[in-house]
């Protein structure tokens, strides 16, 4: 987490980097729009005292911090824009669903769920949730078998129509219990984004990126009160996409940082450019 500017004595970011990192932001920004596919989250945040949310956007060669007073779709639609054509990998949260993209949901959020049932359930009730999560823990080991070629691509397919019948007749079931039932009313609402990541190698069956980009968050929040001002939160989120884009580019934000501070004109570095060349 040494990344992650910390405010002190109550100050904000220096404000010049709104205005010089802000071309490079949009940049990451065009980035993720053109990606395969995008991981998001979101937390709570303050911006001088008010309620507010941070949210992340990440790929697997860039980041994209957004602080916004708005848990709303509109948000997303406003980084990701009205032509996305990936998938967007999110939790279960109702804001997500007016979004038209292609969405993969988390199957982490769907194994704790059903694990949490299983703990708490006995005899016929527990019946669900087992089924469940042994489906599911079917459908993200049949992936890694794809990924590490232990099992060939007709083989893959085969296995993988047998698991989306299997999760049809499953929830085509009628369930009693007032707990099976709220899991089963959810899952049949996500149905169609439950597997997508069977068939985009891009995708993957967990949000685990989302997740490891906002824990830094979570800590600065806990040690500060975030956000003074809405010219603050722009810059700390423009700064934070740099330095974690760096580093997962495996470039020095320093280097960036003296050419932004020392030049009149921002220029864009190669490697940000080739992250924009069609693949």
């Amino acid at each position: 987490m040494d990344w992650w500017p910390v405010r002190r004595r109550g100050r904000e970011p220096i404000s010049g980097w709104r205005e010089r990192g802000a071309p490079l932001y949009q940049k990451v920004i065009q980035v993720v729009r053109q990606s395969a596919a995008v991981w998001v989250d979101e937390t709570g945040w303050k911006i001088g005292g008010h309620t507010a949310w941070l949210w992340v956007f990440t790929t697997a060669s860039v980041t994209v911090y957004w602080i916004d007073p708005r848990r709303a779709h509109q948000v997303v639609e406003g980084i990701l824009g009205q032509e996305f054509q990936g998938v967007l990998h999110s939790d279960c949260f109702l804001a997500y669903d007016p979004l038209t993209y292609r969405q993969q949901k988390c199957l982490q959020h769907g194994l704790r769920r059903s694990e949490a049932l299983t703990a708490s359930k006995s005899r016929r009730a527990v019946v669900f949730s087992r089924q469940v999560a042994s489906l599911l823990r079917g459908a993200i080991h049949l992936k890694h078998r794809l990924r590490d070629q232990k099992i060939s691509r007709h083989g893959y397919e085969v296995a993988r129509g047998k698991l989306e019948a299997a999760l049809d007749r499953l929830l085509q079931g009628h369930y009693t219990d007032p707990d099976n039932a709220k899991l089963a009313k959810l899952l049949r609402h996500h149905r169609e984004q439950l597997l997508v990541f069977l068939y985009e190698d891009a995708v993957e069956p967990k949000g685990a990126r989302a997740e490891q980009e906002i824990r830094p968050a979570v800590a600065v929040r806990k040690m500060s009160a975030c956000n003074r001002s809405p010219t603050g939160a722009d810059t700390h989120a423009i700064l934070t996409s740099l330095i974690r884009t760096c580093r997962k580019q495996g470039q020095s934000f320093l280097k960036l940082a003296m050419g932004l501070l020392r030049h009149p004109h921002v220029t864009v570095p190669d490697w940000l450019n080739r992250l924009l060349e069609p693949s």
